[in-house]
């Protein structure tokens, strides 16, 4: 089952019943509990310094802005008349990721998300 959380479809829920339909091989399990008490301790040291080295590479994504009214009356225009969207649509609830005019996502997001963004844009 798929619940979608808003109709942007960029994240949804995922829920999955798992049945058992058959009894478990204990065997199995002791084996791999032996081979991984031979794990040696140059292969922990190993994976530490790749567990470091994934941690190095962490990039911070740019934060959600909303646009500001200038911005919106500049380029909303041309948007509306191309797609023919309805003038009572809540454009104040537009925002982006990036400042510029170059490679712009634009997201809709709902008035309360909106306000959850805006008053927690100082944790940025």
């Amino acid at each position: 089952i798929r619940l979608l959380p808003h109709h942007q479809d960029t994240g949804a829920f995922f829920v999955a019943l798992f049945r058992k339909i058959d009894k478990t091989l204990d065997s199995s399990l002791s084996i791999q509990e032996e081979t991984s008490q031979k794990r040696s301790a140059e292969e922990n040291v190993f994976n530490e310094v790749r567990a470091n080295f994934k941690r190095a590479r962490y990039h911070r994504e740019n934060p959600f802005i909303f646009f500001e009214e200038k911005d919106i009356k500049r380029f909303w225009q041309d948007i509306s008349e191309f797609f023919g969207v309805d003038s009572s649509f809540p454009a104040d609830q537009l925002m982006t990721r990036i400042a510029s005019d170059s490679g712009r996502n634009i997201y809709f997001v709902s008035d309360s998300l909106k306000e959850i963004v805006t008053l927690n844009q100082d944790l940025y």
